[in-house]
C-alpha cells in the first residue's frame, strides 16, 4: 500500500529552508585549517540566524540584531583564528555580538563547551544574560523544531542544551576552566584580569 503524501504549508517550507541555512548539517567549523569558503559558510549561517531570529535589548526596548561592518570583520577573525584579541570602545555592541555568536555555536553543533570569563561574577552573568535574552526572544518555531537543541536549564551561570553543548559564565579569579577542553572561551575585559 502507498503512503499518503506529506503536505506542508508554504510557511512551513519557508521555515525549513531558513532553518537549514541557519544550521546547515555539513557546516565545517574548526579553528585549524579552515578555508576562506569554510569561514564564509560559517559567517553566512550566523548572519542568517542573527537577521531572522535574534532580538536584543536596546535602551528600554528590544529590536533585531543589525550587524555593522566592524562586527562582521571581527566575526571573520574569530571564525578564522584560534586566538583573537579585540581592542574596542565601550558600549558598541561587541559583548552582545559575542554572546549571540556563542549561543549560535552552542545550538549549531554537538558537544561544544563555551565559557564566558570576566573579572567578577556580575560581569560574567551579564554576558550570559545577553545569550539567554536572545534565546528567550527567538521565534518559537525555531526552538520547537525536533532538530533544534532544547534548553535544559536556565541558571544565572549556565545554559545547557540537549545536544551536549553548554555555555558557562564564571569569574576568572577562580581559574574555572583550568584543565577543561573548550570549543570557545570568551575573556571579557582581559586587560583587567
Amino acid at each position: 500500500s502507498r503512503q499518503p503524501a506529506l503536505t506542508i504549508s508554504d510557511e512551513q517550507l519557508e521555515q525549513e529552508i531558513l532553518y537549514r541555512k541557519m544550521f546547515p548539517k555539513d557546516l565545517y567549523f574548526n579553528y585549524e585549517g579552515m578555508t576562506d569558503d569554510d569561514c564564509r559558510a560559517v559567517l553566512d549561517a550566523f548572519c542568517t540566524f542573527a537577521e531572522h531570529c535574534v532580538q536584543i535589548k536596546y535602551k528600554g526596548t528590544h529590536g533585531p540584531l543589525v550587524l555593522r561592518d566592524a562586527q562582521l570583520d571581527a566575526l571573520r577573525d574569530i571564525i578564522k583564528n584560534r586566538k583573537v584579541i579585540i581592542l574596542k570602545a565601550r558600549q558598541i555592541g561587541f559583548s552582545t555580538l559575542i554572546s549571540v555568536f556563542a549561543l549560535w555555536c552552542a545550538m549549531a553543533g554537538y558537544d561544544r563547551q563555551i565559557y564566558f570569563l570576566s573579572r567578577g561574577q556580575r560581569e560574567a552573568r551579564s554576558l550570559l544574560s545577553k545569550a539567554r535574552y536572545a534565546y528567550r526572544k527567538m521565534p518559537e518555531w525555531v526552538k520547537s523544531r525536533p532538530a533544534s537543541p532544547k534548553l535544559l536549564d536556565r541558571t544565572l551561570e549556565r545554559m545547557t542544551f540537549d545536544n551536549d553543548s553548554y555555555i558557562v559564565s564564571a569569574p576568572s579569579a577562580d581559574d574555572p576552566i583550568r584543565g577543561e577542553t573548550c570549543f570557545l572561551a570568551v575573556v571579557d575585559e582581559w586587560a583587567s584580569i
